[in-house]
């Protein structure tokens, strides 16, 4: 019996599977079959990374100067000239491969949510306007995750949620909370069309595009990063039967029942199946 919700794209940001869930994990034309005879796996744990990863829940992907702002820190992968120290022309692109905060090890998936942020150079300036940057996260680096066959999905700062930034101190003793006057809603909640599932040692990449009408002199960009980790496990394979999931044939353990088993993309199918294309 299913215990995760097992929604792709659901708008309340919660674990797709819970411990004890089994999953497949769907690529890009078949299944992920890691060192395993068939594409099911049990859940053995559900982790949480906090509100977001990162120092204040922020991961540095470009800045216009050698390093960001005290305290926020670039992406360990992060290049110098290519993703720090470096000037986006007009139009022009920056590129940060094998993103170190969104890497995992094997067997694990990470269900995952992003906000675009300005972030402070060294100098302590901002981009004049982070809508004109668009951020497109890649897994595996080379693929598509989001938009159609014509055009590129991308994340834009303009239609993220406002955060709630409720940082108000406990009242002391004969005084009332002060009330918060910011939003109520979890941004999270309202990034669900940027949810991705990050699996294993595939990694991931980021591509930022900037869209203004001059080359970038100030300001930096970062990624706040929600996520839930899982650590999985192959099912044993003591007696095993062909059976058909998603147009493809599978191997199953006897008694395992396909209508309790989590479908996961973890790569984007960009066509439908037998289109010929």
């Amino acid at each position: 019996m299913i215990r995760g919700h097992g929604q792709v794209y659901r708008r309340v940001f919660e674990p797709i599977a819970q411990i004890g869930d089994i999953v497949a994990l769907r690529n890009q034309d078949g299944f992920v079959t890691d060192k395993s005879p068939s594409p099911f796996y049990v859940v053995t744990s559900v982790g949480t990374t906090g509100h977001a990863l990162g120092v204040k829940g922020m991961v540095g992907i470009w800045c216009s100067t050698a390093a960001f702002g005290a305290p926020y820190k670039a992406d360990t992968s992060c290049q110098q000239g290519t993703n720090l120290a470096f000037s986006i022309p007009s139009l022009g692109i920056a590129t940060l491969q094998s993103v170190a905060a969104l890497q995992l090890v094997t067997r694990q998936l990470m269900q995952t949510r992003f906000l675009v942020r300005s972030l402070p150079d060294s100098n302590g300036a901002f981009i004049a306007t982070p809508e004109d940057f668009d951020v497109v996260v890649q897994s595996p680096p080379a693929s598509r995750n989001w938009g159609t066959q014509v055009l590129p999905g991308v994340m834009n700062a303009r239609f993220q949620d406002s955060l709630g930034s409720d940082n108000i101190p406990a009242p002391t003793q004969g005084l009332s909370q002060t009330r918060f006057l910011g939003s109520a809603l979890n941004a999270f909640d309202g990034a669900y069309r940027t949810e991705i599932f990050l699996y294993s040692t595939l990694g991931a990449s980021c591509v930022i595009t900037n869209n203004g009408s001059a080359a970038t002199t100030t300001g930096g960009l970062g990624l706040e990063i929600a996520g839930f980790p899982m650590n999985l496990f192959p099912l044993p394979d003591t007696e095993m039967v062909d059976d058909w999931l998603l147009g493809y044939t599978v191997t199953r353990p006897k008694s395992l029942n396909l209508n309790d088993v989590i479908v996961i993309p973890v790569q984007t199918q960009t066509s439908p199946k037998s289109t010929g294309t």
